[in-house]
């Protein structure tokens, strides 16, 4: 395999600590980083949310400008995330998860019907940017590329599971399985 490996230690520890207090933003989430898995750079996190972001393994819910006394000036920009449907976990030990236990979760307001739209539009091109390119793979690349898209499917179905109404959430089920039939 050529490159480096898909998937990363960071984005999954980041992964459990967004999963654990619901959302948070970039400083908070490299401060508590910091606290849970010992030093890291600043610059290491921002990079993994935004890879993350783009995997699919984070979800960039809200951009708010904060007023206040801050040493660069009296404003900053803060970016809150949330876990996606495609993030994976690592195994906390009791001391970090009841570190954040006692932060516990906070309440969260997201439009979900918005942001599995998005989701669904995100895997759909992938797909179809499959089905164009799949006859230019070998035979085995092309067999892990079809599975690791049906895997996305069936993630993408578990995530939006209790995000949405019922009824919505049955038309979201039937357009992914009509994706999984390309697929097959």
């Amino acid at each position: 395999m050529r490159g480096r490996p898909i998937g990363n230690k960071m984005r999954k520890r980041i992964g459990v600590l967004l999963d654990k207090i619901n959302y948070s933003y970039g400083y908070e989430i490299y401060k508590l980083y910091k606290e849970l898995f010992g030093d890291t750079k600043i610059r290491n996190v921002y990079y993994n949310l935004k890879k993350g972001v783009i995997e699919g393994e984070f979800v960039l819910i809200e951009v708010k400008k904060e007023f206040g006394n801050y040493t660069w000036g009296g404003e900053t920009e803060r970016v809150y995330y949330t876990t996606g449907p495609y993030v994976e976990f690592v195994q906390l030990d009791k001391k970090q998860n009841e570190k954040l236990e006692k932060i516990g979760k906070r309440n969260i307001n997201i439009d979900w019907k918005k942001e599995l739209r998005l989701q669904l539009k995100k895997l759909y091109t992938q797909i179809m940017d499959f089905q164009r390119k799949k006859n230019t793979y070998l035979a085995h690349d092309r067999i892990k590329i079809n599975n690791k898209l049906l895997i996305r499917c069936s993630k993408l179905k578990e995530w939006a599971e209790g995000k949405i109404n019922k009824e919505l959430y049955v038309q979201f089920i039937k357009q992914i399985n009509k994706m999984m039939n390309l697929l097959e």
